[in-house]
């Protein structure tokens, strides 16, 4: 629980989203999903922190923007 609870708001409300509503859709459907997830999630600056983070050998600090 709590190596959930270190990973961004964003990507762990996402991944919340993507399994309540993807798990029934259609392939169609599910890859559109996982587009908009991703377009999404790649413009929020906790994505750019956990890339800092990653090449700087540090723990990530997401502040939910």
């Amino acid at each position: 629980m709590h190596r959930i609870a270190e990973k961004s708001p964003h990507s762990i409300a996402m991944a919340k989203l993507m399994i309540n509503n993807g798990q029934d859709a259609s392939l169609d459907t599910a890859l559109m999903l996982e587009q908009l997830a991703f377009a999404t999630l790649f413009s929020t600056e906790d994505m750019h922190e956990g890339g800092d983070a990653f090449l700087n050998k540090r723990r990530p600090v997401y502040r939910g923007v």
